[in-house]
């Protein structure tokens, strides 16, 4: 099956990059729709596109497609230690503990650096 070792590449860079949620499958699907996110940037699940997929912004100007795998996500933006350094970098992983709610980390990035992982939840906004 070809989606398991894209949760297994998941996991490992989760480890590797330091970021205390491991991005676990939950098998959940998510509801699509804007999330409210308590960090800093835009969380969107999109269902509509080619499978299941959270549109993600930092800045609000420039916006990544995040593959959802199984409920779980990851997303690297910038590089750590390397030559991409945007003011916007980040490194996002969690998974979906209900169809309307994911939870994990997110370390913001400057100088290709990134800080100490934030806890974030994501809610579906009511219509």
């Amino acid at each position: 099956m070809r989606i398991l070792p894209i949760v297994k590449t998941i996991i490992a860079l989760s480890a590797v990059l330091g970021t205390a949620c491991m991005a676990s499958p939950t098998f959940i699907n998510p509801q699509d729709g804007p999330y409210s996110f308590d960090q800093l940037g835009q969380f969107t699940v999109d269902v509509s596109k080619n499978g299941e997929v959270i549109i993600f912004s930092v800045d609000g100007f420039r916006f990544d497609e995040i593959p959802v795998v199984n409920g779980a996500f990851f997303n690297q933006w910038g590089d750590l230690n390397g030559t991409h350094c945007p003011t916007d970098a980040y490194i996002l992983s969690g998974h979906f503990v209900s169809p309307t709610r994911a939870k994990g980390d997110i370390r913001y990035g400057s100088g290709c650096n990134f800080g100490t992982a934030q806890n974030f939840v994501a809610e579906l906004q009511a219509d």
